[in-house]
């Protein structure tokens, strides 16, 4: 209830109580319009969704211990004065399971916008979900007010980015994806060609067993022929939530993943990212063929779900990839082989694990 809200019934009550008194029609008249005046409020009140527009902005990243603001715009598309307008914001940690909650006021008159911002911290990284929470409208007198479910708010999500820790990522016996298909296809001589995605000058890097010399020939000019389905499936790094996995190892396992997945991308190797969907049964993957790939990436798989181990295990090893390098959360610290292809780095306590995920061999 507003401080006007406040002055207005203690006026009512005064004049009440003086017009029950004296009975004076002066006094009675007063009364009745002010009982008037709130009656009108009170129905006037009634709003709907379609009546205030509001908008959320979020920024695309933001770092963790530091602050990260909302901006809310505020648009009033009736002819209609608010005293006060209550959003309640609320911030979900997709990650770790965590939530936060602030209030954004603002004062509305007919037609006008209003515009502001609410500050977040967060302690561990993940995608942050903003959203809506409720909206409370208050009539002109402070008095009445009408409640809102935020649903009609867009969602807004951002990357809270784990920390960064030195890593240096090897991967056992040279396999790269320049030669993932000498390991699927080792009968065939030459890469797997057979379908042509395009053909391309000729760059730094390119493998030069895909040059077209015969057009090349003809424009007077190197062309390299691009498969279409190039095979990348190589290295996967793969984050696994364990069921009643801790906050703080959740965040460490993060922070591993992205160094593991920093360092693959120093080294100027495609690999994939994903993490564990549908409890546990399918993989969810992204291709990184370049660093600006992994922020889009990283929004995704940190909305992951909880996991056993051994699904995650058991789904890497028929998942394709010539190497996985498994970061379980909630798992026994320390790296485990498990076979010739997968690597599992467990994660419980976040100074020993980071300390083994100093030098990683997939």
């Amino acid at each position: 209830m507003t401080v006007f809200a406040l002055f207005f019934i203690i006026c009512e009550a005064a004049l009440l109580i003086t017009a029950a008194f004296s009975l004076q029609p002066v006094w009675l008249t007063a009364a009745g319009v002010f009982l008037l005046c709130e009656i009108l409020a009170a129905v006037k009140n009634r709003v709907s969704c379609d009546d205030l527009s509001v908008e959320l902005n979020v920024p695309a990243v933001a770092k963790k211990e530091e602050g990260s603001s909302v901006r809310v715009l505020l648009v009033n598309r009736k002819k209609r004065y608010y005293r006060r307008i209550d959003l309640l914001i609320k911030e979900n940690n997709l990650l770790t399971g965590e939530e936060k909650q602030r209030s954004f006021i603002a004062e509305l008159c007919e037609g006008e916008t209003a515009k502001g911002e609410v500050s977040f911290v967060w302690e561990n990284p993940g995608t942050v979900a903003a959203s809506v929470a409720s909206v409370r409208l208050y009539d002109f007198f402070g008095i009445t007010c009408k409640t809102l479910n935020g649903s009609f708010v867009r969602t807004k999500k951002m990357l809270v980015l784990p920390e960064l820790y030195p890593c240096r990522t090897e991967i056992r016996d040279g396999i790269s994806e320049r030669i993932d298909y000498e390991e699927y296809f080792s009968g065939l001589r030459g890469p797997d060609l057979s379908e042509v995605f395009e053909y391309k000058d000729y760059a730094p890097g390119d493998d030069i067993r895909g040059i077209s010399w015969k057009l090349s020939s003809k424009y007077d000019n190197t062309v390299v022929r691009t498969g279409s389905m190039p095979v990348q499936r190589s290295v996967l790094v793969l984050l696994c939530v364990i069921s009643g996995a801790g906050k703080s190892s959740i965040s460490a396992a993060a922070d591993i993943v992205l160094s593991a997945a920093q360092s693959l991308c120093d080294s100027k190797t495609g690999f994939a990212i994903g993490t564990m969907r549908e409890s546990g049964r399918t993989i969810q993957a992204f291709d990184i063929t370049r660093e600006e790939e992994l922020s889009a990436a990283l929004l995704q798989i940190f909305e992951t779900e909880e996991c056993e181990q051994s699904d995650a295990e058991a789904a890497a090893a028929e998942c394709g990839y010539a190497r996985v390098l498994i970061v379980a959360a909630g798992g026994e610290d320390g790296v485990i082989q498990t076979g010739k292809t997968t690597t599992v780095i467990g994660v419980s306590d976040e100074t020993e694990a980071l300390a083994a995920a100093e030098h990683i061999s997939i």
